[in-house]
Parts: structure tokens; sequence; C-alpha cells
């Protein structure tokens, strides 16, 4: 788990939508590996965004991701904030998925 962002609908910080439905932290991470992106955002409780680089707009405090993903319970951002992870082999070895993942 790296930070949480702040994002903005006109332009976005982590820039590539993955997915709008995701369950779970390594099912984001899983896509934005696949995507050859170094970093996921989730936000809302479900929305998988990607991206190079983050933090762009500016930081959030903790009170402003609420939302958690949900299957996992982990930190999935909130309203336009991304809980942002960074995409490692090292995570999704420690937090594999409990199926395989197809897009």
């Amino acid at each position: 788990y790296q930070r949480r962002v702040r994002d903005n609908t006109g332009k976005r910080d982590l820039p590539k939508n993955r997915k709008l439905s995701v369950r779970t932290v390594p099912e984001c991470l899983q896509l934005c590996l696949a995507a050859e992106m170094p970093f996921a955002g989730l936000q809302m409780g479900q929305e998988c965004w990607c991206g190079t680089s983050y933090g762009s707009i500016k930081a959030a405090d903790e009170s402003e991701c609420k939302f958690k993903c949900m299957d996992d319970q982990k930190s999935c951002g909130g309203w336009s904030r991304n809980s942002v992870y960074s995409v490692s082999d090292e995570y999704l070895r420690q937090h594999p998925l409990d199926k395989p993942f197809y897009e």
C-alpha cells in the first residue's frame, strides 16, 4: 500500500481505467500488471485505475478514503479519492487471487 491521493474526473491522476467492478486489491493489481502499469488505484470501493505515476493532484486524508473493497475489505478509496498500491509480483504472491482472473 502506498498512499491515498485525490483524483479529478477531468484529468485523472491514474488515467487508465481497467475495470469498474473489481472485488479485491489483488484483482486490480493483476489488471494493472497486465497493462504494464506500475501503480494501481482503487476508487469508490470497486473502480480500478492504473498509471505510471501518481500524486499529481494532491494527497488525501485517511478519512476521505472510507470505501472498502467488496470481498477483501481493504482500503478501496472514496469519492474521487484513490487508494494507491504499487504493482509488484511480491504482493501478488502474498495475496493470490482465489481463482484465475480473466479480463
